[in-house]
């Protein structure tokens, strides 16, 4: 019971924090609505399936970068709330700390979950946006959500000032969806298996196009969702040790 009191208070404070609603609502909705309107002036001539082809790539794309970038939403949270004065509030509370934290990034994950589903809904309705399978769209955002959260902290426990973590955050998230045009041309198979299996980014893409863009493939799907959910298990172990030697 007292984890979801402490679970309502973060998501309170997530809904109503201006940066927050600026940086993964409006900008990620501005973008799919900026690129989606770009290319449909520019592709006029072209058929309904070259345009909904494009308009769900680029508003896929966006969502699963915002999503990833999302992160940064429990490196504010363990810095504000875990590693400053703040803490002391906290263990005079009822609540064990352990309750603080995962109520903490269940929060961040609810929060970041609903932001892009607005956003592929909005690509949907406004732009063509062919989703596919549901259930398939819902699983990959949440363990691409999870995996950033587990990155946030990994983060957090390494790194000493909040704005450094942040910056990692955001620019490991760059990295994991540019990163393969790198090795595009030089090194083609890398940037191959990198574009499709080779990171989180790429694996949560793959289960989502595959559910039933247009010519569905449930077992490239599953596989695309099971790399992501691999990639997930690791950072948690990885979090697991780190948190031992490094506690909040």
């Amino acid at each position: 019971m007292m984890f979801f009191t402490v679970f309502k208070h973060y998501l309170k404070r997530a809904c109503v924090e201006p940066m927050g609603i600026l940086l993964y609502v409006l900008l990620p909705v501005g973008l799919v609505v900026l690129n989606n309107l770009v290319y449909l002036t520019s592709a006029a001539e072209y058929d309904y399936v070259v345009y909904s082809t494009a308009t769900t790539n680029q508003t896929v794309f966006i969502a699963m970068l915002f999503q990833l970038i999302g992160g940064t939403y429990i490196v504010d949270y363990i810095f504000l709330d875990f590693k400053s004065e703040r803490r002391w509030r906290l263990l005079a509370t009822p609540v064990s700390l352990n309750t603080h934290f995962f109520a903490a990034i269940a929060a961040s994950i609810v929060f970041l979950m609903v932001s892009n589903l607005l956003i592929l809904g909005i690509g949907h309705f406004f732009f063509y946006v062919y989703l596919g399978n549901f259930a398939m769209i819902f699983a990959a955002l949440f363990f691409m959500a999870l995996f950033a959260q587990l990155l946030g902290v990994l983060l957090s426990l390494t790194l000493e000032k909040k704005a450094t973590a942040s910056i990692a955050v955001e620019v490991i998230a760059f990295v994991m969806s540019f990163g393969f045009f790198v090795f595009a041309q030089s090194l083609p198979v890398v940037g191959g298996f990198l574009s499709t299996y080779g990171t989180p980014f790429s694996a949560g893409m793959l289960a989502i196009n595959r559910s039933g863009f247009y010519n569905p493939d449930m077992g490239g799907a599953f596989l695309g969702l099971g790399i992501l959910i691999a990639f997930t298990a690791v950072m948690a172990c990885v979090v697991a040790i780190i948190g031992r030697r490094r506690p909040l």
